[in-house]
């Protein structure tokens, strides 16, 4: 059975980036992926699919910021692993994502190699079986 994770960001391109990113996994069936442009539609999807561990956002998007769409998540979904994607350094959005409860804060541009590395040792330790090509 592949493990279920979502980005969110409203930049097309990156999200072609994550599936290009994750696609032996996808391929392999290691992993599900989920790709939202908003995060209304994420919480949707949510509330329909409760096989979601993990969810990684951008900060900057329209209609819902990542830390209100992660504000969300945190309170419906404790348990849900949670990452936060920005091209700043801000000290600000560190302690909100920190608040939050945040896994972790990836720096644009993401190192991938790392950000799969996080992600899978993340998910290793909640007890899912998951090993990525890096």
């Amino acid at each position: 059975m592949s493990v279920h994770i979502a980005f969110c960001d409203d930049e097309e391109s990156v999200l072609m980036l994550y599936r290009l990113m994750f696609s032996e996994e996808v391929n392999s069936n290691i992993l599900k992926l989920s790709l939202f442009s908003k995060g209304a539609d994420l919480l949707i999807e949510l509330e329909r699919d409760h096989s979601i561990v993990a969810i990684i956002s951008d900060i900057n998007m329209p209609e819902m910021d990542g830390f209100e769409l992660l504000g969300k998540v945190s309170s419906k979904y404790p348990d849900l692993i949670k990452y936060i994607c920005s091209a700043y350094e801000r000290e600000d959005f560190k302690n909100k994502a920190e608040a939050l409860r945040i896994k972790h804060y990836f720096s644009k541009p993401i190192d991938m190699d790392f950000m799969k590395e996080k992600i899978q040792n993340d998910l290793l330790a909640i007890g899912e079986k998951v090993k990525f090509f890096i």
